[in-house]
């Protein structure tokens, strides 16, 4: 999702002044946000580090309780934030959608 969210990062900058009042416009740099909150996010690196303290076979320790739910919290705020790209992203096709099939293209100009 890297270089998709370049392009929607460089769309959305180019046409700001000229689509800034559309809703459709509004749902882009909403999903725009989500990307950019997924990119900062490292999950990988703490499911690595949790499972980095798992213990091996004759190992008696377990990580703690505050690590996985850490861990547990990572993983639901992923998937809150791709359930918010896909939501943003679906609302701003149908809407776009719309207006081609009523054949409105004054906007696009």
């Amino acid at each position: 999702l890297h270089r998709e969210a370049a392009i929607c990062s460089r769309f959305l900058y180019k046409f700001d002044k000229k689509f800034r009042n559309d809703i459709g416009y509004r749902n882009f740099k909403k999903v725009n946000t989500a990307l950019r909150k997924y990119l900062g996010l490292n999950i990988l690196k703490d499911i690595e580090s949790f499972h980095s303290v798992l213990p091996t076979d004759d190992d008696q320790y377990l990580p703690t309780r505050q690590m996985l739910e850490y861990v547990l919290v990572r993983l639901l705020s992923f998937s809150k934030i791709m359930e918010r790209i896909c939501v943003c992203s679906k609302v701003a096709a149908v809407f776009y959608l719309d207006r081609v099939k009523r054949g409105e293209s004054h906007w696009m100009s």
